[in-house]
């Protein structure tokens, strides 16, 4: 676990019909939209002005429209203040951003004031809230785990540990029955054992959490067999529904003079380095370009490729700076400039739209590569196997040249670098689109909650490991479906959930004795 705290900080928690779906397809009695939206404002701190008396009129483009032209305020149907998380707005926004949401307006997209109200259908675009405490990154370590550490005499934070397995105990036939602690490694790869007094909670995340389990011999029969690991369980669909966001992105470059928006000289310069002033504005005063995450705009849009009731198949963002279609870029070459700096060259002023898979149809897999922890899984992403997946991709590129297109960003466009004027037909924009495709990370589903008949769903509502007493997952594993957005809020409405399920079950056991 713990990507949250290097993701993009983007707090989106997806739509209603997510989560009643997580109950009607796939049996997760207690996870419908009813029964987590008080775990999503119990998790978050909305910085915004909470309205108390305000009435919907629905999803109509005027009512959107009315509210986005206003200060943005949030519905307390669906937020709160005093949650650990703060929910933010953003605290620099790009010139180049506000070009990208006039333009796509444009084009017929409507403004979306808050894509987390769930009495406005999630279509349209906006600026995107974030994780963000005074302009600084807001994590669940620096929401939930700072505040206490030290403080509490029943925690206690082992770092540089990995653990090999949970310790299972098992009956004459050898399969397991009861959860009694794990093995673990320490910073100095000494075997510990720590034993649980109640019970094992996994929150490994997507990746590890179904690798932890398959280790512990709770996974699908052959591929624990194929390693020489013994089956406790076998449970077929550890590792299964692996969900994930591909992305691809159409970068231009700008027109120049480029002044007072090329987001790389704001803060790095071949010359001079890093920029002490907006360092400064960024540690004291929370303000600056290096609050932003990057993504500072968007939207959420229907492809053609999804079918009638299905929500938004597809998310836009706009970055105010070029991107490179690279799948191994890393976040220190978006920081920097990567190659350009490379060759003792600057990075082409400019910008990028990137289309984002929403809500993925294709399903991956996580298998093991040994029976050894130190191993890194295999993952089988299988990004665009599903056809409507690719369809619903190259029309969202075709959907970023088209709002590209328009007034408010051709003033400030050049050359198109990535794909290139030369791709257009959408073979070529596939094939573009297989080549350079990179994850939006969001991997979720590998674990997922099911009905208690379902032997696809390694874990039931209460998020217990079938077949064994006193194992939990908690995590973005147990999520049956990606809810569309971001999968950071999801998971730590999990966790709140999850923590009231324990503590339920610990209070009823103590009222029987």
């Amino acid at each position: 676990g713990g990507s949250h705290a290097m993701s993009v900080m983007l707090y989106h928690r997806g739509s209603a019909a997510d989560y009643d779906g997580w109950v009607t397809e796939y049996g997760a009695t207690g996870w419908s939209s009813e029964d987590v939206l008080p775990y999503f404002r119990k998790s978050a701190h909305q910085t915004r002005k909470i309205e108390h008396d305000r009435s919907s009129s629905g999803d109509g483009k005027d009512e959107r429209q009315k509210r986005a032209q206003k200060k943005p305020t949030a519905s307390s149907k669906f937020h709160a203040k005093g949650g650990p998380l703060t929910v933010s707005d953003l605290k620099c926004v790009n010139p180049l951003s506000n070009a990208f949401l006039e333009a796509a307006e444009q084009t017929g997209l409507p403004l979306n004031p808050d894509f987390n109200d769930w009495e406005l259908d999630q279509s349209g675009i906006g600026t995107f809230q974030v994780t963000q405490r005074d302009g600084m990154r807001e994590s669940p370590r620096t929401a939930y785990l700072q505040p206490v550490q030290g403080t509490r005499r029943n925690l206690t934070v082992m770092t540089g540990c990995t653990v090999e397995r949970v310790m299972l105990d098992t009956d004459a036939n050898g399969s397991a029955v009861e959860a009694r602690g794990v093995m673990l490694l320490d910073r100095d790869q000494r075997k510990v054992v720590v034993e649980a007094r109640r019970e094992v909670i996994l929150a490994a995340g997507s990746i590890a959490t179904p690798q932890l389990l398959m280790l512990s011999g709770i996974g699908p029969r052959k591929d624990l067999e194929a390693v020489g690991i013994p089956v406790a369980i076998d449970s077929p669909g550890v590792g299964c529904n692996l969900q994930d966001q591909p992305a691809a992105m159409l970068s231009i470059e700008s027109k120049q003079p480029y002044v007072d928006k090329r987001r790389s000289d704001l803060y790095y310069t071949e010359a001079t380095g890093k920029s002490i002033r907006t360092l400064l504005r960024y540690l004291f005063l929370g303000s600056g370009p290096l609050t932003s995450p990057m993504c500072e705009a968007g939207g959420f849009v229907r492809s053609g490729a999804s079918k009638a009731g299905e929500s938004c198949d597809l998310q836009l963002r706009f970055i105010p700076f070029v991107s490179e279609p690279d799948p191994y870029f890393s976040l220190g070459d978006f920081a920097t400039g990567g190659a350009y700096l490379e060759n003792k060259s600057n990075r082409p002023a400019g910008y990028t739209l990137q289309t984002v898979l929403a809500r993925p149809k294709a399903r991956g897999r996580v298998t093991l590569k040994s029976a050894d922890v130190r191993d890194r899984p295999i993952i089988h992403a299988n990004w665009l196997d599903n056809k409507q997946d690719m369809k619903a991709m190259v029309e969202g590129l075709k959907l970023c040249r088209k709002i590209a297109s328009r007034a408010p960003l051709t003033a400030h466009a050049g050359a198109e670098l990535y794909p290139g004027p030369e791709i257009q037909s959408d073979a070529d924009i596939e094939t573009y689109i297989r080549e350079s495709c990179h994850t939006a990370n969001a991997i979720v589903g590998t674990c997922r909650m099911g009905a208690d008949d379902d032997e696809m769903a390694p874990l039931d509502a209460q998020l217990k490991v079938k077949g064994v007493r006193g194992l939990r997952v908690v995590d973005s594993s147990v999520m049956p479906t990606l809810p569309g957005g971001q999968a950071g809020a999801p998971t730590m409405m999990i966790a709140e959930k999850a923590a009231d399920l324990i503590r339920a079950e610990h209070q009823a056991a103590i009222a029987s004795r």
